[in-house]
């Protein structure tokens, strides 16, 4: 068939994770950087691969209420596995470029970073089920859990308190 004639059904496995991650990095929203989100997307869509049926992939792209069980279930596995790379590049960059930060830990300025991105990164790891059943909207096609936890309460009081274990132990030598 001409190329332009090519239906979702003649589309392979590798065809639609593709087709995942450009609809994943189209959604880089104002929070996420574009290279956490990147990271994010290019781990969820080569997860995508090993993922299942076609079947399955097909209806991660359907608005039809079909769709809905095939999100939650992407949700689940692989999105949230691949969410804490991107937490970790993220928290890491912020910190990394916040100058008040960088004014006030001086020469542990790099230590404390990556102390606290490894912290929130471990966190997002293990809680990733809980984030993304909470956070996001699986009835759209448009899914962005991630985001909307990067800009919740949530997320700002578990990163204060990673950030403040991670001063403590590095800067004041608590253990």
């Amino acid at each position: 068939k001409p190329k332009s004639e090519e239906t979702k059904e003649d589309k392979t496995v590798k065809d639609l994770a593709l087709a995942y991650y450009d609809l994943c990095k189209g959604q880089h929203g104002e929070y996420l950087d574009l290279a956490s989100t990147e990271l994010l997307c290019s781990c969820t869509a080569n997860e995508l691969e090993k993922y299942g049926l076609k079947e399955n992939l097909l209806q991660i792209f359907s608005s039809e209420p079909t769709g809905v069980p095939a999100r939650r279930a992407l949700l689940k596995d692989p999105y949230g596995p691949c969410m804490h790379f991107a937490v970790k590049n993220f928290i890491s960059g912020s910190c990394q470029s916040n100058p008040t930060l960088l004014k006030t830990l001086g020469k542990h300025h790099k230590i404390v970073c990556g102390c606290y991105a490894d912290l929130m990164s471990r966190h997002t790891a293990q809680y990733h089920d809980q984030i993304t059943k909470f956070y996001s909207g699986v009835d759209k096609v448009d899914m962005a859990p991630l985001e909307n936890w990067i800009i919740s309460d949530d997320f700002a009081k578990q990163s204060q308190r990673f950030l403040t274990r991670c001063t403590q132990f590095h800067v004041l030598g608590y253990k």
